[in-house]
């Protein structure tokens, strides 16, 4: 069994080799944040791309929007209680992409459009881009 979520903090199951571990919150992060992805067959989410694999244009933004987004996040989390994690960035990400007026992050929502819009399809509707 595999349970995910903000309780797991050791990596779980080791198989001989680094391939074979379950990663904990700091290795999902990483693999997130500088790992190769590529679309999965049906499109609907990113696996592991081999090295022979071309590199895929779609993730690769997605990636450089999580890494920069971290990049603005991380002073916050850092002074709060450390690392900015993959949990965070998908509450964050969800935060942006909410169709619910939040004007408490506003500004942040803005701030996020300038800083990424280079990544946007439409620009003025960043960070809908992903879908």
């Amino acid at each position: 069994m595999l349970f995910l979520g903000s309780g797991i903090s050791l990596p779980t199951w080791k198989n001989s080799g680094p391939d074979k571990e379950i990663p904990d919150v700091v290795g999902i992060t990483k693999a997130v944040l500088s790992g190769s992805w590529k679309w999965n067959s049906d499109r609907k989410i990113f696996e592991r791309r081999r090295r022979d694999e071309p590199l895929c244009p779609v993730a690769d933004r997605c990636q450089r929007f999580l890494q920069r987004l971290t990049w603005r996040v991380s002073p916050y989390f850092n002074e709060r209680r450390g690392d900015v994690n993959y949990e965070d960035l998908f509450y964050l990400t969800d935060q942006l992409r909410s169709t619910v007026l939040n004007p408490a992050i506003q500004s942040f929502v803005e701030q996020t459009r300038v800083t990424c819009g280079d990544l946007c399809r439409h620009p003025s509707s960043c960070p809908q881009w992903i879908e």
